[in-house]
């Protein structure tokens, strides 16, 4: 009888490892799971180091072309995110300053700047 015991006790301390081990196991995978999707929109997101805005002068009246940097560190899930963060941004600016030509990210103008 003592054996049986023994034996059933053993049986069950078997069991609890096991399933603690399958269980770790199913853990990781879905921690796993959560981490690779994680990855995947955080690299999906664009860093934009700040905003290049210019305005085209008159110069024949005196007035001459002006330039602004709105710097720092921007994050945008995608590019139509972008496009309605600039227009808003032109909007706000042609608000006080006048009519905006362009608003660049600084990459952008870079790219332009790097072209000629």
């Amino acid at each position: 009888m003592l054996d049986i015991n023994l034996c059933l006790i053993f049986i069950f301390f078997v069991f609890i490892v096991t399933f603690s081990f399958i269980f770790r196991i199913i853990a990781q995978n879905i921690k796993m799971k959560i981490s690779n999707k994680l990855l995947k929109n955080i690299m999906k997101i664009k860093k934009i180091n700040g905003f290049h805005i210019t305005m085209k002068g008159d110069p024949s009246v005196g007035i001459a072309n002006r330039e602004w940097k709105l710097e720092g560190e921007f994050y945008f899930d995608n590019e139509t995110e972008l496009q309605i963060f600039k227009n808003n941004l032109k909007l706000t600016f042609e608000e006080y300053c006048g009519e905006i030509s362009t608003i660049d990210t600084f990459e952008e103008y870079q790219t332009k700047i790097n072209s000629k």
